[in-house]
């Protein structure tokens, strides 16, 4: 990793062993290197033995992760396959490792495709980067795959029949389960993994769901003895286009809405429409990457992915797709460690 020194910006400490409050506002990014000046009590072997303050140049502990998932071949035949989503994975993953200093080690990337991507994986793999995202690392998790809305599993009172959960589709999902929505990752069981994020982390959640250009209903996972059913739920719903967006004005539970400090979450598009693949990449993670710059924030880079997509979305298919937004902090630098 590239060491850089943050000039100006050294923090004292009193006594050799003493912990420290790192300054809140100091921001680090890729590779920043912290210089702690530590003024000496005249008892240190090192020092001059006139007791004069000595400098000592340390690699920050902060640390940044990845998990990255992609999704093109689907056990179950009932689901159709995609094309771009293992290459948008692998293609942001790069992205955040040439650009942005995350590393391919294991101790801080996950890699799962196809195959591997299954529900337990991920739900896995997901738990990691939580618990392993300390005070002012950078985790992020990066899903592309389908998605689909199912009936609220756990309505509230008000008994509201068009509620529905919002899920994505692991590998291993399976439409002729006894239960098939029991085989798919609900919004909830991930705002559960997502309630345990430090609150001094900064954490990001990027969601590219895709549809094949022909594929433009849910992924179908109730029993066979509820067709009505499957027929209501595909009305109210079409494909996943971004866990917890909007969540509040899209007739989902606004208890799951992804928002809160260091908290972001980047989507595909509104909750109510596609998300389209061309020429076996996302829409959306195509010009996400294209626009992913060290340095720029994730409101000046949405502001310029949002309308890029909707207008190609547009030409092609004669709908919109509006990536969203969603959390804070939103004018942070991309994936820079605040502290």
């Amino acid at each position: 990793m590239a060491k850089k020194t943050i000039k100006q910006k050294s923090i004292k400490v009193p006594v050799k062993g003493q912990k420290i409050a790192i300054p809140k506002g100091l921001i680090l990014e890729d590779g920043d290197t912290v210089i702690i000046t530590i003024e000496d009590d005249g008892d240190d072997p090192r020092d001059t033995g006139e007791g004069m303050p000595y400098g000592e140049e340390i690699d920050t502990l902060l640390e940044k992760r990845l998990v990255s998932v992609g999704i093109n071949d689907y056990r179950d035949n009932q689901i159709s396959d995609l094309t771009g989503c293992v290459p948008d994975a692998t293609n942001f993953s790069r992205k955040l490792n040439s650009d942005f200093g995350f590393s391919f080690d294991r101790d801080h990337f996950r890699f799962l495709t196809d195959d591997a991507a299954t529900k337990a994986n991920i739900i896995s793999q997901l738990s990691w980067l939580v618990a392993e995202t300390g005070p002012h690392d950078v985790g992020v998790f990066y899903y592309s795959g389908h998605g689909s809305q199912v009936p609220d599993q756990n309505p509230p009172n008000d008994d509201e029949s068009d509620r529905l959960d919002e899920v994505i589709v692991p590998h291993d999902t399976n439409t002729r389960a006894s239960n098939p929505i029991s085989t798919v990752i609900r919004d909830d069981e991930i705002a559960a993994i997502l309630a345990n994020i430090n609150p001094e982390a900064h954490f990001v959640v990027v969601f590219d769901s895709c549809n094949s250009g022909t594929g433009t209903r849910q992924v179908p996972l109730q029993p066979d003895d509820g067709r009505a059913r499957v027929a209501e739920v595909s009305k109210h719903a079409t494909n996943l286009k971004g866990l917890f967006a909007n969540a509040a004005n899209s007739g989902l539970r606004g208890a799951h809405a992804f928002s809160g400090p260091n908290h972001l979450l980047l989507a595909a598009a509104h909750s109510s429409q596609l998300s389209w693949e061309f020429g076996g990449q996302g829409a959306f993670t195509s010009s996400l990457i294209q626009n992913l710059r060290p340095g720029r924030t994730y409101k000046e880079v949405m502001d310029a992915v949002a309308p890029a997509v909707d207008r190609r979305v547009m030409r092609a298919k004669s709908v919109h797709q509006t990536p969203q937004l969603e959390g804070s902090p939103q004018n942070n630098p991309l994936f820079a460690i605040v502290i």
